[in-house]
């Protein structure tokens, strides 16, 4: 079948496109192409398309490259004017953007490197369901100035705030979920953070990196295998969601914690009957008590306290 160009005002879209065809139905446009600001090519089977094809839009903003069959390197570093890019449900296992992205979506991809050239705005960025292993998979210039990161489904172990420096004043949403994090380094104080997910992870202790998060309105560690909370942490008075459920606390961790965090009990509280309708998390192991609203076991003092020396060791080197 022949390619379908419909367009509407200043946004184009290119159906029935093949790797074969791309080049003619792209050249088609070449009489409007200063008026292309948004370019549909989403569900073709396209396997690759190169910056050069589309060279000829100067004033290209939106392009959209959903569902397609992208894979290996995708290189749009010298599309300068592009702001969006829509890159979910493809194979593609690098990507280079440039200076002016503002917005990328690439969820549900192979992606294990990003690279974005250094801009001035502020970036979100959706990589949910990629191969990521580490921030620093994202080279400087996508962890500076980033406002949204979902890193969700993902392989990464341990996080380093320090490598989000470059976003301690912009940050305000980082989800982290359902990764293998074992283990939280560096501090900085993101000033605007408000929500922190690092629910379905391998968590054991809640150390002091996580004054990074002092601010934030929304927290989930819930699902990870939590012992222990640095009791010095303090959280912010406009905390609304304190989620801990499915981890194995000591009592004493979470006795400690709660009675030098009042406000902090009296939200996590909130947080389990909003979630459950009940007033504390129903325990897996039906031998475990409670303390406050989530499932805890007093342990042994000397297991309690070598994993306290654990933690402050794993902190210290």
């Amino acid at each position: 079948a022949i390619h379908e160009i419909k367009q509407n005002g200043n946004r184009y879209k290119i159906e029935k496109v093949t790797d074969s065809s791309l080049k003619q139905a792209l050249a088609s446009l070449r009489q409007s192409a200063w008026n292309v600001k948004e370019l549909d090519l989403s569900g073709n089977p396209l396997s690759q398309i190169s910056a050069a094809d589309l060279a000829p839009f100067t004033k290209l903003e939106l392009l959209n490259l959903s569902s397609n069959v992208l894979y290996e390197t995708l290189d749009l570093e010298s599309l300068s004017t592009l702001r969006t890019l829509d890159l979910n449900n493809n194979y593609v296992q690098e990507l280079l953007v440039g200076p002016s992205i503002e917005t990328l979506h690439a969820a549900n991809n192979n992606i294990s490197r990003v690279s974005c050239s250094r801009g001035q705005g502020k970036k979100n960025i959706y990589l949910a369901n990629n191969k990521i292993t580490m921030l620093r998979d994202l080279d400087e210039g996508c962890r500076s100035r980033v406002q949204y990161l979902d890193l969700k489904l993902n392989e990464i172990d341990t996080v380093n705030f320090a490598e989000l420096a470059a976003s301690s004043d912009t940050l305000e949403h980082l989800n982290l979920q359902y990764n293998f994090i074992y283990d939280v380094k560096g501090q900085v104080v993101f000033a605007k953070l408000k929500t922190l997910d690092l629910s379905s992870n391998k968590l054991a202790f809640m150390g002091p990196e996580f004054q990074s998060a002092a601010g934030v309105t929304w927290i989930s560690l819930r699902n990870n295998k939590l012992v222990l909370i640095e009791k010095a942490l303090r959280f912010s008075q406009n905390l609304e969601h304190f989620d801990l459920r499915g981890n194995g606390f000591h009592c004493g961790t979470l006795r400690d914690f709660f009675s030098k965090n009042q406000r902090v009990q009296t939200v996590a509280k909130q947080t389990v009957k909003k979630l459950t309708g009940q007033n504390e998390e129903e325990c897996t192991v039906p031998t475990l008590g409670h303390y406050g609203a989530y499932c805890c076991e007093d342990l042994p003092a000397p297991f309690a306290d070598r994993l306290i020396a654990l933690g402050h060791h794993h902190h210290h080197h």
